[in-house]
Protein backbone atom coordinates (compact mmCIF):
# COMPACT_ATOMS: atom_id res chain seq x y z
CA UNK A 1 0.00 0.00 0.00
CA UNK A 2 2.81 2.27 0.32
CA UNK A 3 4.62 1.54 -2.92
CA UNK A 4 1.43 2.68 -4.14
CA UNK A 5 1.23 5.60 -2.46
CA UNK A 6 4.27 7.07 -2.76
CA UNK A 7 3.77 5.74 -7.29
CA UNK A 8 0.79 7.86 -6.88
CA UNK A 9 2.40 10.73 -5.15
CA UNK A 10 5.03 10.67 -7.96
CA UNK A 11 2.78 10.61 -10.61
CA UNK A 12 0.96 13.76 -9.62
CA UNK A 13 3.93 15.95 -9.10
CA UNK A 14 5.49 15.08 -12.60
CA UNK A 15 2.34 16.54 -14.17
CA UNK A 16 3.03 19.92 -14.60
CA UNK A 17 6.23 19.43 -15.81
CA UNK A 18 4.71 17.44 -18.63
CA UNK A 19 2.31 20.51 -19.25
CA UNK A 20 4.74 23.14 -19.48
CA UNK A 21 6.69 20.80 -22.01
CA UNK A 22 7.69 24.23 -24.37
CA UNK A 23 6.24 24.14 -28.08
CA UNK A 24 8.28 23.03 -30.87
CA UNK A 25 11.21 25.53 -32.18
CA UNK A 26 10.43 27.32 -35.15
CA UNK A 27 12.32 27.57 -38.51
CA UNK A 28 15.59 27.90 -37.69
CA UNK A 29 16.00 31.10 -40.17
CA UNK A 30 13.06 32.93 -38.53
CA UNK A 31 11.72 34.51 -41.77
CA UNK A 32 9.53 32.76 -44.24
CA UNK A 33 10.69 31.89 -47.94
CA UNK A 34 9.27 34.55 -50.47
CA UNK A 35 8.39 32.53 -53.61
CA UNK A 36 7.87 35.16 -56.18
CA UNK A 37 3.65 34.62 -57.18
CA UNK A 38 2.94 33.96 -53.44
CA UNK A 39 2.33 37.16 -52.16
CA UNK A 40 4.64 36.74 -49.09
CA UNK A 41 7.30 39.43 -48.59
CA UNK A 42 10.81 38.02 -47.34
CA UNK A 43 13.12 40.60 -47.36
CA UNK A 44 10.97 42.77 -45.58
CA UNK A 45 11.34 40.03 -42.63
CA UNK A 46 15.20 40.52 -42.29
CA UNK A 47 15.27 44.00 -40.42
CA UNK A 48 14.15 43.85 -36.54
CA UNK A 49 11.52 45.39 -35.06
CA UNK A 50 11.83 49.23 -35.07
CA UNK A 51 11.93 50.44 -31.30
CA UNK A 52 8.14 51.15 -30.38
CA UNK A 53 6.60 54.86 -29.72
CA UNK A 54 3.11 54.72 -28.53
CA UNK A 55 1.03 57.91 -30.18
CA UNK A 56 -2.01 58.39 -27.86
CA UNK A 57 -2.63 62.11 -30.08
CA UNK A 58 -3.38 59.58 -32.98
CA UNK A 59 -5.86 57.22 -31.14
CA UNK A 60 -9.11 57.16 -32.16
CA UNK A 61 -12.09 55.16 -30.57
CA UNK A 62 -12.63 52.25 -33.08
CA UNK A 63 -16.07 50.40 -33.64
CA UNK A 64 -17.29 47.10 -31.89
CA UNK A 65 -15.76 44.61 -34.99
CA UNK A 66 -19.12 42.15 -36.16
CA UNK A 67 -18.56 38.18 -34.80
CA UNK A 68 -16.59 35.42 -37.30
CA UNK A 69 -18.44 33.20 -36.66
CA UNK A 70 -20.21 32.30 -39.42
CA UNK A 71 -17.02 32.82 -41.79
CA UNK A 72 -14.90 29.88 -40.25
CA UNK A 73 -13.57 27.52 -42.52
CA UNK A 74 -15.10 23.76 -42.25
CA UNK A 75 -12.54 21.43 -41.29
CA UNK A 76 -11.45 19.81 -44.66
CA UNK A 77 -8.10 22.06 -44.68
CA UNK A 78 -4.89 20.96 -42.83
CA UNK A 79 -4.90 21.11 -38.63
CA UNK A 80 -3.06 23.79 -37.00
CA UNK A 81 0.02 22.18 -35.69
CA UNK A 82 0.77 24.02 -32.77
CA UNK A 83 -0.24 21.34 -30.55
CA UNK A 84 2.17 21.62 -27.34
CA UNK A 85 -0.64 24.30 -25.88
CA UNK A 86 -4.06 25.35 -26.27
CA UNK A 87 -5.34 28.34 -28.37
CA UNK A 88 -6.85 29.56 -25.46
CA UNK A 89 -3.61 29.47 -23.49
CA UNK A 90 -1.43 31.02 -26.56
CA UNK A 91 -3.88 33.84 -26.43
CA UNK A 92 -3.57 34.95 -22.90
CA UNK A 93 0.40 34.35 -23.67
CA UNK A 94 -0.02 36.78 -26.35
CA UNK A 95 -1.92 39.23 -24.42
CA UNK A 96 0.42 39.51 -21.92
CA UNK A 97 2.95 40.16 -24.44
CA UNK A 98 1.74 42.84 -26.55
CA UNK A 99 0.56 44.64 -23.10
CA UNK A 100 4.06 43.98 -21.96
CA UNK A 101 5.68 45.55 -24.99
CA UNK A 102 3.79 48.66 -23.99
CA UNK A 103 0.35 48.56 -26.38
CA UNK A 104 -2.43 49.57 -24.31
CA UNK A 105 -5.01 47.32 -23.03
CA UNK A 106 -7.96 48.60 -24.87
CA UNK A 107 -6.45 48.05 -28.15
CA UNK A 108 -5.00 44.38 -27.48
CA UNK A 109 -8.22 43.32 -26.41
CA UNK A 110 -10.23 44.72 -29.63
CA UNK A 111 -7.72 43.34 -32.21
CA UNK A 112 -7.79 40.06 -30.60
CA UNK A 113 -11.34 39.72 -29.54
CA UNK A 114 -12.42 37.97 -31.90
CA UNK A 115 -9.91 35.71 -33.97
CA UNK A 116 -9.48 32.39 -34.58
CA UNK A 117 -7.22 29.79 -35.84
CA UNK A 118 -8.05 29.86 -39.69
CA UNK A 119 -7.28 26.58 -41.84
CA UNK A 120 -8.33 28.07 -44.85
CA UNK A 121 -4.83 30.53 -44.38
CA UNK A 122 -3.12 27.41 -43.65
CA UNK A 123 -3.96 25.98 -46.74
CA UNK A 124 -3.00 28.80 -48.71
CA UNK A 125 0.76 28.88 -46.85
CA UNK A 126 0.93 25.15 -47.36
CA UNK A 127 0.12 25.52 -51.47
CA UNK A 128 2.79 28.30 -52.24
CA UNK A 129 3.99 27.61 -55.92
CA UNK A 130 7.39 27.49 -54.88
CA UNK A 131 9.32 25.50 -57.78
CA UNK A 132 5.88 24.93 -59.37
CA UNK A 133 6.55 27.68 -62.62
CA UNK A 134 10.03 28.59 -64.41
CA UNK A 135 11.65 32.08 -64.31
CA UNK A 136 9.90 32.56 -67.63
CA UNK A 137 6.77 31.68 -66.80
CA UNK A 138 6.63 33.78 -64.13
CA UNK A 139 7.63 36.68 -66.31
CA UNK A 140 5.41 36.21 -68.71
CA UNK A 141 2.57 36.51 -66.08
CA UNK A 142 3.69 39.29 -64.46
CA UNK A 143 5.09 41.53 -67.36
CA UNK A 144 1.65 41.53 -69.23
CA UNK A 145 0.27 43.81 -71.50
CA UNK A 146 -1.90 45.12 -68.55
CA UNK A 147 0.69 45.68 -66.14
CA UNK A 148 2.55 47.60 -68.27
CA UNK A 149 -0.26 49.71 -69.80
CA UNK A 150 -0.86 50.42 -65.89
CA UNK A 151 2.28 51.03 -64.95
CA UNK A 152 2.41 54.12 -67.56
CA UNK A 153 -0.79 55.31 -66.79
CA UNK A 154 0.35 55.34 -62.88
CA UNK A 155 2.87 57.42 -63.93
CA UNK A 156 1.13 59.92 -65.87
CA UNK A 157 -1.07 60.42 -63.26
CA UNK A 158 1.13 60.90 -60.39
CA UNK A 159 4.37 62.31 -62.55
CA UNK A 160 5.17 65.34 -60.38
CA UNK A 161 4.26 63.52 -56.91
CA UNK A 162 7.09 60.64 -58.51
CA UNK A 163 9.74 63.62 -59.47
CA UNK A 164 9.45 64.76 -56.07
CA UNK A 165 9.75 61.43 -53.98
CA UNK A 166 12.60 60.50 -56.19
CA UNK A 167 14.41 63.46 -55.72
CA UNK A 168 13.92 63.25 -52.18
CA UNK A 169 15.09 59.88 -51.70
CA UNK A 170 17.55 59.14 -54.53
CA UNK A 171 15.35 56.62 -56.85
CA UNK A 172 14.92 56.74 -60.14
CA UNK A 173 10.57 57.14 -60.76
CA UNK A 174 10.80 53.90 -63.07
CA UNK A 175 11.57 51.82 -59.90
CA UNK A 176 9.62 52.95 -57.96
CA UNK A 177 6.51 52.44 -59.97
CA UNK A 178 7.70 48.78 -61.18
CA UNK A 179 7.55 47.46 -57.46
CA UNK A 180 4.48 48.85 -56.64
CA UNK A 181 3.07 47.21 -60.68
CA UNK A 182 4.45 43.85 -59.26
CA UNK A 183 3.33 43.69 -55.96
CA UNK A 184 0.30 44.82 -56.19
CA UNK A 185 -0.48 45.96 -59.57
CA UNK A 186 -0.43 49.61 -58.60
CA UNK A 187 -2.75 49.20 -55.85
CA UNK A 188 -5.29 46.79 -57.31
CA UNK A 189 -4.00 43.87 -55.69
CA UNK A 190 -3.61 44.92 -51.74
CA UNK A 191 -5.29 41.65 -50.56
CA UNK A 192 -8.43 41.71 -48.43
CA UNK A 193 -7.73 39.41 -45.14
CA UNK A 194 -8.34 40.26 -41.75
CA UNK A 195 -4.56 40.92 -40.65
CA UNK A 196 -4.68 40.24 -37.74
CA UNK A 197 -6.67 36.73 -38.07
CA UNK A 198 -3.95 35.88 -40.71
CA UNK A 199 -1.06 36.54 -38.59
CA UNK A 200 -3.00 34.70 -35.84
CA UNK A 201 -3.18 31.77 -37.34
CA UNK A 202 0.01 31.62 -38.72
CA UNK A 203 1.76 32.69 -35.51
CA UNK A 204 -0.13 29.80 -33.62
CA UNK A 205 1.13 27.31 -36.40
CA UNK A 206 4.49 25.80 -35.19
CA UNK A 207 6.65 26.34 -38.37
CA UNK A 208 7.29 29.76 -38.51
CA UNK A 209 5.39 31.15 -34.41
CA UNK A 210 8.48 33.43 -33.86
CA UNK A 211 8.81 35.38 -37.14
CA UNK A 212 4.53 36.14 -37.55
CA UNK A 213 4.55 36.39 -33.24
CA UNK A 214 6.94 39.56 -33.87
CA UNK A 215 4.50 40.70 -37.08
CA UNK A 216 1.52 40.35 -35.04
CA UNK A 217 2.83 42.64 -32.49
CA UNK A 218 4.08 44.61 -35.02
CA UNK A 219 0.27 45.04 -36.61
CA UNK A 220 -1.61 45.54 -33.15
CA UNK A 221 1.80 48.78 -32.60
CA UNK A 222 0.24 49.91 -35.81
CA UNK A 223 -3.11 49.97 -34.38
CA UNK A 224 -2.50 51.40 -31.14
CA UNK A 225 -0.73 54.35 -33.16
CA UNK A 226 -4.01 54.77 -34.66
CA UNK A 227 -2.49 55.21 -38.49
CA UNK A 228 -5.52 52.92 -39.56
CA UNK A 229 -8.85 51.05 -38.10
CA UNK A 230 -8.66 47.64 -38.05
CA UNK A 231 -11.79 47.30 -40.42
CA UNK A 232 -9.41 49.04 -43.15
CA UNK A 233 -6.50 46.95 -42.20
CA UNK A 234 -6.76 44.29 -44.74
CA UNK A 235 -3.91 42.88 -46.85
CA UNK A 236 -2.60 39.57 -48.13
CA UNK A 237 -3.15 36.15 -46.67
CA UNK A 238 0.75 36.24 -44.85
CA UNK A 239 0.22 39.52 -43.52
CA UNK A 240 1.51 42.33 -46.25
CA UNK A 241 -0.14 45.85 -46.13
CA UNK A 242 -0.85 48.30 -48.92
CA UNK A 243 0.22 49.35 -52.27
CA UNK A 244 3.67 48.26 -51.20
CA UNK A 245 3.06 45.00 -49.36
CA UNK A 246 5.05 45.82 -46.14
CA UNK A 247 4.80 43.54 -43.68
CA UNK A 248 3.65 45.31 -40.52
CA UNK A 249 7.37 45.28 -38.17
CA UNK A 250 8.78 47.33 -42.18
CA UNK A 251 5.36 49.73 -42.14
CA UNK A 252 6.70 51.04 -38.63
CA UNK A 253 10.66 51.07 -39.68
CA UNK A 254 10.13 52.70 -43.26
CA UNK A 255 6.59 53.79 -43.76
CA UNK A 256 6.66 57.75 -44.65
CA UNK A 257 3.59 60.35 -44.32
CA UNK A 258 4.56 62.30 -47.69
CA UNK A 259 1.54 63.89 -47.38
CA UNK A 260 1.79 65.08 -44.32
CA UNK A 261 -2.06 64.20 -43.12
CA UNK A 262 -0.55 63.10 -39.39
CA UNK A 263 -0.58 59.12 -40.66
CA UNK A 264 1.11 56.68 -42.54
CA UNK A 265 -1.45 54.89 -44.69
CA UNK A 266 -0.23 53.20 -46.95
CA UNK A 267 -3.67 51.44 -48.21
CA UNK A 268 -4.96 54.61 -50.18
CA UNK A 269 -2.51 57.39 -49.76
CA UNK A 270 -0.34 57.43 -53.24
CA UNK A 271 2.24 59.88 -51.68
CA UNK A 272 2.60 57.68 -48.12
CA UNK A 273 2.93 54.49 -50.50
CA UNK A 274 5.35 55.48 -52.86
CA UNK A 275 7.77 57.34 -49.90
CA UNK A 276 7.68 54.57 -47.98
CA UNK A 277 8.69 52.19 -51.05
CA UNK A 278 11.59 55.28 -52.13
CA UNK A 279 12.74 54.91 -48.43
CA UNK A 280 13.31 51.50 -48.16
CA UNK A 281 15.53 51.23 -51.07
CA UNK A 282 16.93 54.20 -49.75
CA UNK A 283 17.52 52.84 -46.48
CA UNK A 284 18.71 49.54 -47.62
CA UNK A 285 21.70 51.12 -50.21
CA UNK A 286 19.98 52.04 -53.68
CA UNK A 287 22.97 54.32 -55.80
CA UNK A 288 21.16 56.05 -57.51
CA UNK A 289 23.48 56.19 -60.69
CA UNK A 290 23.10 52.72 -61.53
CA UNK A 291 20.36 50.43 -63.08
CA UNK A 292 19.35 46.66 -61.58
CA UNK A 293 21.25 44.74 -64.11
CA UNK A 294 20.91 43.75 -68.45
CA UNK A 295 20.54 40.45 -70.13
CA UNK A 296 23.64 39.25 -71.59
CA UNK A 297 25.07 36.39 -74.09
CA UNK A 298 27.46 34.35 -73.73
CA UNK A 299 30.04 33.67 -76.29
CA UNK A 300 30.86 30.68 -74.29
CA UNK A 301 30.01 28.34 -71.73
CA UNK A 302 31.11 30.30 -68.34
CA UNK A 303 32.34 27.55 -65.07
CA UNK A 304 28.94 27.05 -63.11
CA UNK A 305 31.33 27.66 -60.19
CA UNK A 306 30.93 31.56 -60.92
CA UNK A 307 27.56 31.50 -61.36
CA UNK A 308 25.11 33.35 -58.88
CA UNK A 309 24.23 36.02 -56.54
CA UNK A 310 27.32 35.12 -54.33
CA UNK A 311 29.98 35.25 -56.65
CA UNK A 312 30.57 39.34 -58.47
CA UNK A 313 33.60 39.84 -60.86
CA UNK A 314 33.90 43.53 -62.30
CA UNK A 315 32.75 43.93 -65.69
CA UNK A 316 36.03 44.09 -67.08
CA UNK A 317 36.20 40.22 -65.82
CA UNK A 318 33.08 39.26 -67.30
CA UNK A 319 34.02 40.76 -70.87
CA UNK A 320 37.24 38.81 -70.67
CA UNK A 321 35.40 35.59 -69.52
CA UNK A 322 33.44 36.10 -72.82
CA UNK A 323 30.32 37.72 -71.45
CA UNK A 324 28.46 40.26 -74.08
CA UNK A 325 25.35 42.75 -74.04
CA UNK A 326 22.62 40.88 -75.72
CA UNK A 327 22.83 42.57 -78.80
CA UNK A 328 26.49 41.28 -78.86
CA UNK A 329 27.93 44.38 -78.17
CA UNK A 330 31.22 44.06 -75.76
CA UNK A 331 30.27 45.23 -72.27
CA UNK A 332 32.23 48.02 -70.39
CA UNK A 333 35.59 47.60 -69.23
CA UNK A 334 35.27 49.27 -65.79
CA UNK A 335 35.58 48.35 -62.30
CA UNK A 336 31.29 47.67 -62.02
CA UNK A 337 30.94 44.60 -59.78
CA UNK A 338 27.84 41.97 -61.19
CA UNK A 339 27.21 38.78 -60.80
CA UNK A 340 26.03 36.38 -63.22
CA UNK A 341 22.30 34.82 -63.25
CA UNK A 342 20.76 32.05 -65.14
CA UNK A 343 17.24 31.04 -62.88
CA UNK A 344 16.47 28.99 -65.63
CA UNK A 345 19.51 26.89 -66.56
CA UNK A 346 21.60 27.28 -69.22
CA UNK A 347 18.65 26.73 -71.53
CA UNK A 348 17.32 30.21 -70.12
CA UNK A 349 17.70 33.71 -70.04
CA UNK A 350 21.58 35.15 -68.66
CA UNK A 351 21.32 38.46 -66.57
CA UNK A 352 24.60 40.31 -65.26
CA UNK A 353 23.00 42.21 -62.10
CA UNK A 354 24.47 44.77 -60.27
CA UNK A 355 24.09 46.47 -56.58
CA UNK A 356 20.42 47.80 -56.92
CA UNK A 357 19.14 43.67 -58.02
CA UNK A 358 20.74 42.74 -54.58
CA UNK A 359 18.57 45.68 -52.54
CA UNK A 360 15.72 44.00 -54.57
CA UNK A 361 16.37 40.54 -53.11
CA UNK A 362 16.20 42.82 -49.89
CA UNK A 363 12.92 43.59 -50.41
CA UNK A 364 11.98 40.08 -51.54
CA UNK A 365 14.76 37.26 -51.71
CA UNK A 366 13.07 35.59 -54.87
CA UNK A 367 15.26 35.98 -58.10
CA UNK A 368 12.22 35.91 -59.85
CA UNK A 369 10.57 38.52 -58.58
CA UNK A 370 14.16 41.19 -58.26
CA UNK A 371 14.44 40.72 -62.21
CA UNK A 372 10.92 41.16 -62.98
CA UNK A 373 11.30 44.63 -61.18
CA UNK A 374 14.12 45.34 -62.81
CA UNK A 375 12.63 44.01 -66.90
CA UNK A 376 9.44 46.34 -66.12
CA UNK A 377 11.35 49.27 -65.17
CA UNK A 378 13.34 48.69 -68.15
CA UNK A 379 10.27 48.50 -70.25
CA UNK A 380 8.56 51.61 -68.55
CA UNK A 381 11.88 53.58 -69.48
CA UNK A 382 10.57 56.36 -67.83
CA UNK A 383 13.16 58.72 -66.05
Amino acid sequence: MKRLTLLLITMLFSLPALAQTPPPVADSTGTPLAPPAAGVPSSQAQPPLAPYQPNPALARPMATPSSPDDAAPASSSPPIIHQQISFPDWMNELRHDAIAQGIRPTTVYYALGNVYPDPAILQKDREQPENKETAQEYWDKMLDVNRIERGREFYSANRDLLRRISEAYGVRTRYLVALLGIESNYGEGQGNENIINSLVTLAYDGRRSEYFRDELIAAMQILDQGNVRIEKMRGSWAGALGYCQFMPSNYLKYGQDFDGDGRVDIWSSVPDAVASTAYYLHRNGWQVAEEWGQEVTLRKPVDPELMGAKVRKSLREWRKLGVREKGGKKLPQNSTMASLLQPDGPEGRSFLVYNNFHVLTRWNRSTYFAVAVGMLADILGMR
